[in-house]
């Protein structure tokens, strides 16, 4: 199975990878002008095409086809370092010490499943020059033609590979408890709104099991209307907790049997603002918010807690009106029988444009009955 970055973690990648392709390309330009300096063409050309595939995975990078372009970064920097250290002196030249860099570069750019292989690449790189080197094919300007250190240059390539791929081994596993860890407080948040949830059902018996039925419905019709999964899990944590504002409403009020007084009304609008009291200090809910406050604004002004008014109102707010109040009405409330089902979709029909977001109400009705929307 392939190991799937999270979002961030991909985002953090790609920054990375856009930074270090400056960097390699900076560097490989200054090599070709250095060698410019001392008439070695051919090492211009080799050094100058190794920059000019860091352009090309420049536009891979920004196209999103990052290990693509990590790919070519780390053959960039391995032609860069190999025809650096051909047209000098060999297996005795400085730039041997790029080897090692680019072994650690190319493995967290990629990962730690690449570090063999950039290995093997440096290493047949290394035996590469060390042959050249051997037949009197390089210019040695320092040393003579002797290969006998290429062994202990290779172990300790082999070491550092060895150090790098642990080190790396241990940041990965580190990452991934983190990740599970996060999983499970995702989890334990979502079981958490869900069981309080259940708690108002409980409370408010009248209504019992509407929170599960708008939830379910909610997410079905913000899917169709082409919203994202993680706006879709905010939309969902607020319409389990739409109602949470009413554990500070009277029971008096609250199971009142017949329609409220004004006064009563007065009071039980005010669960969309002890919702925003009660959720606001919980950052993992700040954008789960729109929908216990806003659910009860309508698309003309008239509604309330702030009489918003249009795309004023929040999206996910406009969503969850609708469902509201479909199940309110096509289920029985102790002051009326429910509504039939056309019954319930003529009156939103009437008042879509009015009441309701004339999009939300026109997707809605598509879903229940599969007709063109208008």
């Amino acid at each position: 199975m392939p190991f799937q970055y999270s979002e961030y973690e991909y985002k953090s990648r790609k920054k990375i990878s856009n930074r270090t392709n400056w960097v390699i390309q900076a560097a490989c330009l200054l090599f070709g002008v250095f060698n410019i300096n001392l008439s070695s063409w051919n090492s211009v050309v080799i050094i100058l095409l190794a920059a000019g595939m860091c352009v090309v995975a420049l536009v891979a990078n920004h196209r999103n086809h990052v290990t693509t372009a990590n790919i070519l970064l780390c053959v960039s920097c391995l032609i860069a370092i190999t025809y650096s250290i051909y047209d000098g002196d060999g297996l005795l030249d400085p730039g041997i010490i790029g080897y090692p860099l680019f072994i650690l570069v190319g493995t967290l750019l990629l990962s730690k499943r690449f570090t063999p292989w950039l290995t093997l690449a440096a290493i047949l790189c290394l035996v590469f020059i060390g042959i050249q080197q051997q037949q009197g094919m390089l210019n040695l300007t320092i040393h003579l033609n002797d290969a006998s250190n290429l062994a202990p240059i290779i172990i300790f390539l082999l070491a550092g590979a060895l150090v790098v791929w642990v080190i790396l081994d241990n940041m990965e596993n580190n990452f991934n408890q983190l990740r599970e860890s996060e999983l499970e407080l995702r989890r334990s948040y979502e079981l958490t709104i869900q069981g309080l949830s259940k708690a108002l059902d409980v409370r408010d018996v009248d209504t019992g099991g509407h929170s599960h039925r708008v939830v379910e419905m909610t997410v079905t019709l913000a899917r169709s209307l082409g919203l994202g999964e993680k706006e879709i899990a905010n939309i969902k944590n607020g319409a389990y907790l739409h109602d949470i504002g009413k554990i500070g409403i009277p029971d008096a009020i609250l199971y009142k049997q017949g329609p409220l007084s004004p006064a009563e009304w007065e009071v039980m609008r005010k669960h969309t603002l002890l919702a925003d009291e009660v959720l606001s200090g919980i950052p993992y809910l700040a954008p789960s918010l729109a929908i216990p406050k806003y659910h009860h604004e309508r698309w003309d002004g008239s509604g309330y807690p702030d009489q918003l008014k249009g795309a004023d109102i929040p999206f996910g707010a406009r969503i969850f009106a609708v469902v509201d109040v479909w199940d309110a009405l096509t289920n029985n409330r102790p002051y009326r029988k429910a509504w039939s089902n056309m019954q319930t979709m003529k009156y939103l029909q009437e008042e879509s444009g009015k009441l309701f977001d004339p999009q939300v109400v026109s997707e809605f009705l598509y879903l229940l009955t599969g007709s063109e929307k208008p």
